[in-house]
C-alpha cells in the first residue's frame, strides 16, 4: 500500500477519534443536541470516506482528466444518500430527528473538508500534468 494511502487512513482515524472525543465531551454538557447513534454516524462517515477516497484514487490513476467528473458524480451521489438517510431516520425516529440532523450535519462538514483536501491535494506523481 502506498504511503499516501496509509497517511490518508491514519489522518482519517485521527479525525474519527478527535470527533469521538469532542462528541463525548459535548454529551456531558448538551446531551439533548446529540443523537444516541453518534458513534455509528462516525463509523458510517469513515466508511464512506474510505470508499470514495480509494475509488477516486483509482479513477485518478487511470485517467486524471476523468477525476473531476467522478468527483462531482460521487459528491452528488453522497448528498442524495445522506438526504435519504436523514429523511428515513426522521420518519422512523421523529423524537430524535433534530439531534440526529445536527449531529449528522456537524460530522458531514468535518468529513467533507477532510475528504476534499485529501482528494484534491496535489500529488507529486501528477505534478507535471
Amino acid at each position: 500500500m502506498k504511503s499516501k494511502n496509509i497517511r490518508f487512513l491514519f489522518f482519517l482515524a485521527c479525525l474519527g477519534l478527535v470527533l469521538m472525543a469532542i462528541t463525548y465531551a459535548l454529551l456531558q454538557s448538551i446531551p439533548i443536541w446529540i443523537t444516541k447513534f453518534w458513534s455509528l454516524l462516525i463509523l458510517f462517515f469513515v466508511a464512506v470516506s474510505i470508499a470514495v477516497y480509494f475509488l477516486s484514487e483509482r479513477v485518478k490513476a487511470q485517467n486524471i482528466r476523468k477525476f473531476a467528473n467522478f468527483f462531482m458524480i460521487a459528491t452528488v451521489v453522497k448528498l442524495l444518500l445522506y438526504l435519504a438517510i436523514i429523511i428515513v431516520y426522521a420518519f422512523i425516529m421523529p423524537s430524535d430527528a433534530k439531534a440526529f440532523m445536527l449531529t449528522f450535519l456537524a460530522y458531514y462538514i468535518f468529513f467533507s473538508i477532510f475528504e476534499t483536501y485529501a482528494l484534491t491535494k496535489k500529488d507529486k506523481s501528477t505534478e507535471n500534468i
